[in-house]
């Protein structure tokens, strides 16, 4: 038989001319199929592929496994049948403290209890790992949230349960293809968020499902779909890694699809422009900002991924002061050809030329990291100023590519700064900075 490519075990690597894997011991020589059963090779509810069993006590067993709706390599923790615990109580740490491992989601599968676990490394052997019941105490949880005059039609009503585990508490925020709500995990006792596909100008709400209002509309609501399909999929790959949202979990239902993601209590940078009025942000607080950013960037860059709609709406400051990049619905492969869905529906006053260009012609065009610096550049040119960038059209029309900036903001060392953001805003991309790096090595020099 053809020598297989990925070990069945642990979902690794595998060289062309090995069978047996070096990191978990499995043989790939005999590799059997099973529907719903627990066992290696086993298929559970259409989901998750058993690897090979990591772990096993008196009170439960760890599974290796493969997540095929997230599309990530994962660990089932399956508690037995007399176990008592609590599915909220269970902490899963590394005894070195040098493995993180986020627990996504919890629930009951072929009548057991299980935790889906993630770790940012695979390659873990049994003793790294520590299983502990009952060490978080008080949870912090939020239960109500007042939505005042929010259209009523359109939304799942409070106490709505997805999932059977995700109890709605209100609406976070509403787009133009979604809805996101602040929901209660009631299986792991904690808030999350909870995105649904709901495009508004294709769709609408008829109980809780979400019908499509007319036959014309069907191609483009399932372009849709699958385009949030794909955003779940590559937020998945930044699950360990700062500065990005993380997704816990996804599923269909209601005739649509859903994102569950944390929750974070916070404020968008968006908001706060709003509320500084005429005080801008000093250059230490900006470099707060725009260092995370340009990191998370460079993390998705190294993936060969952009994320095409960085904005002050889509930069989220925590209350402890982190700052996280959210909102993949844009996030394409920088070799992917194929025309962005969401490319008619720009962010006009932070979106490339090169962007422009695609909407218009209806093909993806010269999209790359440089995109992704252009939208960096203005919006750190709105942080400095406190006022939006030159308008691109106007600028490509006019055949001007220098940025007029008022003498106010040119005081000191600002003016240093507001060149950068113009660095990053080049209209023609070859002359543009191409790479998140370069832009914290002059971040870097002007501290």
């Amino acid at each position: 038989m053809e020598k297989t490519k990925i070990c069945m075990g642990c979902f690794e690597e595998l060289p062309d001319d090995t069978m047996v894997c070096s990191i978990c011991g499995f043989d790939n020589k005999t590799i059997k199929r099973e529907v719903q059963k627990w066992c290696q090779g086993a298929v559970i509810e259409k989901r998750w592929l058993l690897g090979c069993r990591f772990s096993q006590s008196d009170t439960y067993t760890i599974w290796r496994a493969w997540d095929s709706v997230l599309e990530i390599k994962c660990f089932l923790l399956v508690l037995n049948d007399d176990s008592d615990m609590a599915l909220s109580d269970i902490a899963v740490l590394s005894k070195e403290n040098d493995i993180d491992f986020k627990i996504l989601s919890a629930g009951i599968v072929l009548d057991r209890k299980v935790l889906c676990i993630s770790a940012d490394r695979t390659d873990i052997k049994e003793d790294e790992l520590c299983i502990k019941e009952n060490v978080w105490g008080e949870k912090d949880i939020i239960f109500h949230i007042d939505n005042g005059n929010t259209d009523k039609n359109d939304i799942l009503p409070a106490d709505t349960l997805l999932n059977d585990r995700y109890q709605i508490l209100g609406i976070v925020g509403i787009g133009g293809f979604g809805i996101t709500y602040l929901a209660k995990d009631i299986n792991l006792l904690r808030n999350v968020a909870v995105k649904e596909y709901f495009p508004k100008q294709w769709v609408q709400r008829e109980q809780n499902y979400v019908s499509i209002r007319h036959s014309g509309m069907v191609e483009p609501f399932k372009y849709g779909l699958k385009s949030f399909v794909s955003e779940i999929k590559m937020t998945a790959k930044f699950i360990h890694t700062e500065n990005i949202v993380t997704v816990t979990d996804a599923f269909f239902e209601n005739d649509t699809a859903y994102m569950v993601m944390e929750y974070i209590q916070g404020e968008s940078i968006g908001r706060e422009l709003r509320k500084r009025k005429n005080k801008l942000y000093d250059t230490q607080e900006i470099k707060e900002i725009f260092v995370p950013v340009l990191k998370a960037l460079s993390n998705m860059h190294e993936r060969k991924m952009i994320h095409c709609d960085i904005s002050p709406a889509n930069i989220i400051r925590k209350k402890n002061g982190e700052i996280v990049l959210i909102d993949m619905g844009a996030a394409k492969y920088i070799y992917d050809k194929k025309m962005t869905f969401t490319a008619s529906f720009l962010k006009p006053d932070y979106a490339a030329p090169e962007q422009y260009q695609t909407a218009k012609s209806g093909k993806a065009g010269n999209e790359g990291t440089w995109t992704d610096i252009y939208a960096v550049g203005a919006t750190m040119y709105h942080c400095l100023t406190l006022e939006k960038a030159p308008d691109v059209i106007k600028r490509l029309e006019s055949g001007t590519d220098k940025i007029k900036v008022e003498h106010r903001f040119k005081l000191r060392d600002r003016k240093k700064w507001i060149k950068l953001a113009c660095d990053c805003m080049e209209l023609d991309r070859t002359k543009r900075i191409q790479e998140s790096y370069t832009v914290l090595e002059r971040i870097d020099e002007l501290s």
